[in-house]
């Protein structure tokens, strides 16, 4: 085949030898185009990077800001996470870390013992969780950050009937609106006889509380006093007998 073009372009008078000039023109040509492939490769390559370093660049100096402008306001900030921080406590303060049966009869007894009033009977129902704190997004702009935390609201209905002479029927509902732990009365129903000076009726109450692993919670415990083997034996004279007559 190569011998076939070689005749025919000695036919056509067409000459296939190159000359020194073409293969140094040719030579030039061939490395002006892998420079140039070259500088497009690298170039490509530095400019990808460059634009990344750019982003990298701009998040940094924002991050740059954000840490002088704290750092300015250091003892402000300071200050103000302690205030915070302070009030946060003050309001968890006000909600129990949790709730039991045993908790709610501890109330119960201490709201008798506390104000005179008799509590007649007592309904619990089954805690329902009303809030999830989750998770809590920072306020500030320049931040990425989230603090999650695993607090949860409860609310605890607790339904009861009641009697007491009317001082000690407001005691009651003055003690249990100023419970330390929130409570609210949700219901309240009374009678009064005024020839005995008593109220009677009912009342369902809510308890709240929050819990976390970050707050403890202590069950009530009660100092009982234990009963006898035998309630008849106690301290009786056994050389002593009694006749009975049919």
């Amino acid at each position: 085949m190569s011998n076939f073009f070689k005749n025919l372009f000695k036919k056509l008078n067409i000459s296939t030898e190159v000359s020194t000039r073409d293969k140094k023109l040719l030579l030039l040509l061939c490395s002006f185009l892998l420079i140039i492939a070259a500088y497009y490769l690298v170039f490509t390559r530095v400019d990808a990077k460059n634009e990344k370093h750019e982003v990298e660049i701009v998040k940094l100096e924002k991050q740059v800001k954000d840490l002088e402008e704290k750092t300015k306001n250091k003892d402000k900030y300071l200050e103000d996470t302690k205030d915070y921080t302070s009030k946060t406590e003050e309001i968890l303060s006000n909600y129990s870390s949790g709730s039991s049966k045993a908790y709610i009869i501890n109330f119960l007894n201490t709201v008798e013992s506390s104000t005179g009033v008799w509590i007649k009977s007592a309904a619990f129902e089954t805690a329902n969780p009303i809030y999830t704190f989750g998770i809590l997004n920072s306020s500030n702009p320049a931040s990425t950050t989230s603090y999650e935390t695993d607090m949860v609201g409860y609310s605890n209905s607790l339904s009861i009937a009641y009697e007491a002479d009317y001082n000690k029927w407001k005691n009651f509902i003055s003690y249990v609106n100023s419970y330390f732990s929130k409570n609210t009365i949700d219901n309240i129903s009374s009678s009064y006889d005024a020839s005995s000076n008593i109220v009677s009726g009912t009342m369902t109450i809510s308890m709240y509380y929050i819990t976390s692993t970050d707050r403890e919670f202590k069950e009530s415990t009660y100092d009982f006093i234990r009963g006898k083997d035998n309630l008849f034996m106690e301290n009786v004279d056994t050389t002593q007998s009694v006749t009975v007559s049919d």
